[in-house]
């Protein structure tokens, strides 16, 4: 799967390449950051490199024809050498600002993003494209995904209507849902003329995944979403803060500089020629391979470091000392809240801030600091790229004190103001980090006084140690949770799964045993870590796999039934067994991904497929040709061969076979 993962990945590149290259979209701002290689796949993402090729052969051919040029040195030189980087082991990228983050928007499932700027800006445009280029959709198809947002807009406009004709001869209601609420490539033009009605079903969408319309329900499990907004428009509402909040990101687009407009004006007039969506506009992806892509995406790890990260950025923009910002009505930075407080500092982001983050906003910062760093290759989110990330997820969900946005340098600038306390987030916590290792340290029960008296220290200068770390601690330091930790871990390392299942039997049932979330958070990742397996078929097996499943867990049957009819992500669960399944499409070369841990029947699921359907006679590698090919391929049913009658066979026979593999496991530990 490495080499069709990475054919993916190239064809994510390719997309960005092809906007740029042909001028589809043309805005001069980048977003800049440095990285690691360390544990970058470099191989899978040429394009970032092949600029040091091309300018050691410029050199070379002036070199040889002896031609120079005058250089003129800048005061700063800002323009790092990427082939010095590469050898350091640090890369500092340029990319495209608003085309990149456009682009993540679409590597993470079910998400809504909001374009911030004039009109003019080339925003719907840009979006447009993008469906052509994901989805494979034609470029009339994709206008067909746009709803163009305005006061009158109703819910037989936007959502569904009733067949008229229907009811009037039969009286039936037959629901007829619009465009935009079946496609999956969804574009809303002028967010913010919305109604506050019109605003409240499009949030029922956003946040329940479901549409309704009399008594019809219609899922809408499966989306990707922009929505452009003009904040200098007239006829707008204003937007209330859960609704801007199921946006997950944002970008501000300024108008195009001197030089872009050079570009655009110099560029062939689409108005007059069009746009040749074979060469201009190519269809680069399809529904299923962006489907594949989010799995894939969803794949790439956190660690603790990172994890940290996140939750300390959430935290300084929430914390406050004196009161709980989220229930508070009037008392806020503004009236007077930090008057006299002792955290009261510029280098603080409390006192900048009047709302508050939900969790919302931190999943969302963990999604798409997963999706760059899978467009980047790494297979484990490197700290670093996630700072860069925050200011888009957060800018357009805070409110902040008007003093200091409103002041220089930002004059209203929010994604500017954003970034900056970002900045000071970063910074205290790389002051905080020795923290965090003590708190780690009490996780697992190794903390010591003089650890305790490091923490205290901080209590007077940091609010996320006094406020949360702390507090904490003090609970962790248990004799009874100290305990359970050397169990967990000494039952970890014997591999012994079935105590490891006991215990978290166990806590499950005690309400009040002090900090069971941690104890079962640290089961659950070693249980996970002791049988994790992941495993693929075509889909023309597909049929026959989820028969053999079923009859060892029927419960699953009908989920697994469901999952062949179309492109979907399931997740089954018992008491010891956590399935994942991505049906990636219903062609015979589709992959059906499937990822598994918990327990016994875990591993006792492995070995029932492994041996039911060995890898070399199920070989899921599919040549490059092979895998392009299979996302275009006619729906056709597949056959029931005599090794599916044999397996409808062997299904009713019940739980008795996964009961045999238990007990063999359990000889054989």
């Amino acid at each position: 799967m490495n080499n069709n993962e990475n054919i993916l990945r190239s064809k994510v590149w390719e997309i960005l390449n092809t906007i740029q290259a042909n001028q589809l979209y043309v805005h001069s701002s980048v977003m800049k950051f440095k990285i690691n290689t360390q544990g970058m796949n470099v191989e899978s993402i040429p394009i970032l490199f092949q600029n040091d090729d091309f300018i050691s052969k410029i050199r070379k051919y002036f070199k040889s024809n002896k031609l120079k040029i005058e250089e003129t040195h800048l005061p700063e030189d800002t323009n790092d050498n990427m082939d010095a980087s590469k050898q350091s082991k640090m890369l500092i990228l340029e990319l495209p600002q608003i085309l990149t983050i456009t682009i993540l928007n679409a590597l993470v499932p079910n998400s809504a993003m909001l374009l911030i700027g004039g009109h003019g800006g080339g925003k719907s445009t840009l979006v447009k494209h993008l469906g052509r280029m994901f989805t494979g959709l034609s470029m009339a198809a994709t206008e067909e995904c746009i709803i163009r947002a305005h006061p009158q807009l109703t819910e037989e406009k936007m959502i569904a209507t009733l067949n008229i004709a229907k009811l009037l001869q039969s009286g039936e209601e037959e629901v007829l849902w619009r465009t935009f609420t079946t496609s999956f490539w969804k574009i809303l033009d002028e967010v913010n003329r919305l109604s506050p009605y019109a605003q409240n079903m499009l949030l029922s969408m956003l946040a329940e995944g479901k549409v309704k319309y009399y008594d019809k329900i219609y899922p809408t499990d499966k989306y990707v979403m922009f929505a452009t907004l003009n904040p200098g428009d007239v006829g707008t509402f204003e937007m209330s803060p859960p609704f801007l909040d199921r946006f997950s990101i944002s970008v501000y687009i300024s108008m195009p500089t001197t030089h872009d407009l050079s570009i655009i004006l110099e560029s062939k007039d689409d108005k007059l020629l069009g746009y040749d969506e074979l060469v201009q506009v190519p269809g680069i992806l399809t529904k299923e391979q962006l489907l594949s892509i989010w799995f894939l995406v969803d794949k790439v790890q956190v660690g603790k470091s990172a994890e940290n990260f996140i939750h300390s950025i959430i935290r300084e923009f929430t914390l406050c000392d004196r009161i709980d910002k989220g229930n508070s009505d009037y008392l806020t930075p503004e009236t007077g809240l930090c008057t006299g407080c002792h955290f009261n500092l510029t280098k603080l982001v409390c006192n900048k801030v009047t709302s508050i983050l939900s969790v919302r906003v931190a999943k969302d910062l963990l999604r798409y600091s997963k999706a760059l760093s899978w467009l980047l290759g790494f297979s484990e989110v490197p700290i670093e790229l996630i700072a860069p990330i925050a200011p888009y997820v957060i800018s357009h969900r805070v409110k902040f004190v008007n003093r200091e946005l409103n002041d220089k340098p930002y004059w209203g600038n929010k994604f500017k103001f954003t970034e900056d306390l970002v900045e000071k987030a970063k910074k205290r916590f790389v002051n905080r980090e020795k923290c965090y290792e003590i708190l780690d340290k009490f996780r697992e029960g190794k903390g010591t006084e003089k650890d305790w008296e490091y923490l205290k220290g901080f209590e007077s200068s940091d609010l996320i140690t006094k406020l949360d770390l702390i507090p904490l601690v003090e609970s962790l330091n248990n004799a009874d949770y100290k305990r359970t930790v050397k169990l967990i871990q000494k039952y970890h390392n014997g591999q012994n799964l079935d105590k490891l299942v006991e215990i978290n039997e166990m806590l499950q049932t005690n309400l009040t045993f002090p900090n069971r979330g941690e104890l079962i958070n640290m089961i659950g990742n070693a249980l996970k870590e002791l049988t994790y397996w992941a495993r693929e078929f075509r889909f023309q097996y597909w049929d026959v796999v989820r028969y053999t499943i079923s009859s060892n867990f029927i419960r699953f049957s009908k989920a697994l039934e469901e999952s062949t009819k179309k492109q979907s992500t399931i997740q089954l669960r018992e008491a010891d067994l956590f399935l994942q399944i991505n049906v990636t499409g219903t062609t015979p070369n589709s992959l059906v991904q499937i990822n598994c841990h918990g327990g016994r029947k875990a591993l006792a699921l492995k070995k029932l497929l492994e041996e039911t359907y060995p890898k070399e006679n199920y070989d899921v590698m599919l040549t490059t040709e092979e895998f392009i090919s299979s996302f275009n391929q006619p729906v056709s049913s597949t056959p029931v061969s005599s090794s599916s009658e044999k397996n409808r066979e062997e299904s009713e026979q019940g739980d008795s076979e996964v009961d045999k593999l238990v007990d063999d496991i359990l000889k054989n530990s």
